[in-house]
Parts: structure tokens; C-alpha cells; sequence
């Protein structure tokens, strides 16, 4: 699906410095900030930014539609004027959705448009899920990190304590292996990769800890992917080097970091797995859906309302 990338910005912002490579992108260190940090209260008092940003928990697509029109347009204004670093927030939703499109329709062609679950591996493919979950696509997340690092000891993930918790993601999110084999769709799971050392560890733990049957599931490289199906390969070089590799990704995502070392004692609720109370992820997460809205794109699937 090919968009106009008018689609994704105000008038007020030059859309080509975003896409040619000639501005540097601000890369500040990832300070989430508190919803009062975020806002100017707004004279609407039906439903004002302040109101957005101080919900602690997800945002979805039904809230979203909850919006009537009114409050939407002052909502809308709130974040235009307001905020102070809303072009960031333009820039990654819509470097973000361009290369979503690219890829789903691939993805689409590859298995048939409901024929796949997209399953995101930490944090660096959840902005890109994010837009095939407001498509419709079943969209599953999978917060765990550093399985790439050097000198990685496999051995923790198989400690019975670790298996026993990680499951409980696994099983809320339904990626059970009575789950899958009673699917017909492939379940894909997609992570940033260098060396994929990630990949093939996590298909390790995955088939051998929870037995996912091998015919459901494949594992592939988020960069290489989005390489090989992008319609214009500058934008997702950019892209992959900024929110891939410089991981700004970090900045927007609802998923939170969790190293795999600390699996075994974290107690696997929406506080410590997700970044839902965080305005940044909340701000991106609106445009998403109000983009995807204007275009008639947005879509609910019930089987995502236990994803994280």
C-alpha cells in the first residue's frame, strides 16, 4: 500500500527533512517522563490532554473511538500546540506507519491477510506492531532483552522458575502449543537482528521450554524484512538506523525492558512488562490510531485484548 506522507504530518512541518537523511534527529537519553511533565491544561473539560496522559493503563481502540468528534478535535489541538516535542512524535509515527504498510502487505501476499499472528521480541519491532494491531492483525508482544549479548548463559532461560513465569506471558497471550495447534495461522516471530544469535536462542526456549509445534511458528529478522519489502529503501535504511539500530524506539514503545537474567523475579504484570503510564508511548499510540482512523484503517481484533 503505497501513502502520501501528507497523510502523517501538520502543515507546519517539513515532511522532506524527515525522509532525505539531511536532519540529524535529536537522540535524547530515554527519561520517561510523568504525565505532568507532559501537559498544559486545556480549557475542554470533557476530555483534555491531562486526562489522556494521566491514565495509567493501556489506550485502545475502543477508548479511542469513545472520543466524540468535539473532544477529539481538542484533543487533537492540545498535542499540535502543546506539546512541545510533537514532531518527533509526527516523524515516528510516520516513518513508522510507512514501512508497517510495506511490510504487511508482504506479509499479507506471504500467508494471506489473516492467515499470521505478528509477534514483536522486545521492544524494537513493538512500534511496528503497534500499527499491524490497529489493522486488525493479531499482534502478540514479547518483552525480553539482551539474549545477544556476548557470552550469553542459555542455561538461565531453562531454570524451572524462569519457565514457570515467562509462560504466564506466553499463556495471557495465548502462544500456548494447544493454542497454536489448533490455529491456522503462522505464528511470525520478529526481533532486530546483527548476528541472530536472539532469534535462535528465543526459537530454542520457545520450542524446548514450551513445546510450540515447529510447523506454527517461524522467526525472522525485523531489518531484513523491512530491507527486502520497503518501497523506498532510503526510508528504511533511515529507519533502521534510527529506530533499530540508535534503538530510538526505546522512546515510543509500550513495551518495557526486560532482561532475560531477570526473568525468574519479576512479577509479570502490566507495571513491569509494559510502558503504558508513560505519556511518550501514549502520545504515539494516539497518532497511530487517529492517522489509521482518517484513512478508515483502524481496526479492533478481539483476539488482541490480552496482548500487553
Amino acid at each position: 500500500m503505497q501513502i502520501s506522507l501528507n497523510t502523517f504530518f501538520p502543515k507546519n512541518i517539513s515532511k522532506s527533512i524527515y525522509f532525505n537523511g539531511t536532519k540529524q534527529i535529536n537522540h535524547k537519553k530515554n527519561t520517561a517522563k510523568t504525565p505532568a511533565d507532559c501537559f498544559t491544561k486545556s480549557n475542554n473539560t470533557d476530555f483534555t490532554l491531562e486526562k489522556f496522559l494521566n491514565k495509567k493503563d493501556r489506550f485502545t481502540i475502543s477508548e479511542f473511538r469513545a472520543i466524540d468528534k468535539g473532544n477529539l478535535i481538542f484533543l487533537r489541538d492540545d498535542l499540535t500546540k502543546e506539546y512541545g516535542d510533537y514532531d518527533e512524535y509526527a516523524y515516528a509515527a510516520g516513518a513508522t506507519m510507512e514501512l508497517a504498510f510495506d511490510l504487511k502487505s508482504a506479509l499479507d501476499e506471504k500467508y494471506g491477510e489473516n492467515g499470521y499472528v505478528f509477534t514483536a521480541i522486545g521492544q524494537s519491532p513493538s512500534l511496528i506492531a503497534k500499527v499491524f494491531e490497529c489493522m486488525g492483525v493479531e499482534t502478540k508482544y514479547l518483552p525480553i532483552s539482551n539474549l545477544g549479548e556476548k557470552g550469553v548463559d542459555i542455561d538461565i532461560l531453562f531454570e524451572e522458575k524462569t519457565i514457570e513465569n515467562y509462560g504466564k506471558i506466553l499463556k495471557r497471550q495465548n502462544l500456548t502449543k494447544e493454542a497454536l495447534e489448533n490455529s491456522d495461522k503462522k505464528v511470525i516471530f520478529y526481533d532486530y537482528t546483527s548476528s541472530g544469535a536472539t532469534l535462535a536462542i528465543l526459537e530454542y526456549f520457545m520450542q524446548k521450554a514450551y513445546k510450540l509445534p515447529y510447523s506454527k511458528i517461524e522467526f525472522r529478522s525485523l531489518n531484513e524484512d523491512l530491507q527486502s519489502c520497503a518501497y523506498n529503501s532510503d526510508n528504511a535504511e533511515n529507519y533502521i538506523k534510527t529506530f533499530l539500530e540508535d534503538r530510538w524506539s526505546s522512546k515510543f514503545t509500550s513495551i518495557d525492558h526486560l532482561p532475560h537474567k531477570k526473568i525468574a523475579d519479576t512479577a509479570m504484570d502490566d507495571r513491569n512488562l509494559t510502558r503504558h503510564r508513560f505519556c511518550e508511548p501514549k502520545l504515539f499510540n494516539f497518532l497511530i490510531m487517529d492517522e489509521l482512523n482518517k484513512m478508515g484503517l483502524l481496526k479492533e481484533n478481539p483476539a488482541n485484548r490480552n496482548s500487553l
